[in-house]
């Protein structure tokens, strides 16, 4: 079955390569929000896939995911990311409002700040393409995708960084439906960099269990 990934807020495509390394998927889909002047690619295929998003990606796909897609395999994310009045284990708002306050004066410098908190070491390089990055931060404020995530409970899975110094692993546990396969594991925001070994694990009992 083919799989499909879909990197988080503040990358592209090359998110991924760590993971692919470990995982050898055939013919892997890697989407691209063009955050840094890359080509868009978020067309999903005609075909079963098996579906990964990291963070945001996971946000964005449980909003678009077609019904070739046999399975939702979440790392480091969430169903709502901000905190609201039904969902207090979010992310405070304020820090987002910050954030897409200042995207459209020094996008470089919330770049690199956003990267100095997860502990990125890999470098991104491209143009930041701000209206595509606010946008991003957008959905981050606004989208809830708790319902979907319940609908698709059977087919949904989550891994979690306990170290995770962007997401408290609380975040996800209160964003998924206790029916879906979670778990909670070493390490930080970046688990496909920092653990592609471990990660990838996951993903084939993953799929093994929505098969």
């Amino acid at each position: 079955m083919r799989y499909v990934f879909v990197h988080g807020w503040g990358f592209d495509h090359r998110f991924w390569q760590p993971l692919l390394d470990e995982l050898q998927p055939d013919d892997p889909l890697c989407l691209d929000f063009g955050y840094f002047g890359g080509e868009i690619q978020l067309d999903l295929p005609d075909e079963p896939y098996i579906a990964v998003g990291h963070s945001a990606g996971s946000l964005w796909l449980l909003d678009h995911v077609t019904d070739h897609c046999a399975g939702i395999i979440a790392l480091n994310g969430f169903a709502r990311f901000a905190q609201s009045e039904d969902f207090p284990d979010g992310v405070p708002g304020k820090i987002l409002t910050r954030m897409r306050r200042q995207i459209g004066k020094a996008p470089l410098g919330v770049l690199a700040d956003f990267r100095a908190r997860i502990h990125a070491t890999e470098g991104w390089t491209g143009e930041p393409n701000v209206e595509r990055l606010a946008e991003g931060l957008d959905r981050l404020l606004t989208d809830d995708r708790r319902e979907d995530a319940r609908r698709r409970s059977a087919r949904l899975a989550w891994l979690a960084g306990a170290d995770d110094p962007l997401l408290s692993p609380v975040v996800a546990r209160a964003s998924f439906p206790e029916e879906s396969f979670g778990a909670v594991v070493p390490g930080g925001h970046l688990l496909p960099i920092e653990r592609p070994c471990s990660t990838a694990a996951f993903i084939r009992e993953c799929v093994e269990r929505i098969s």
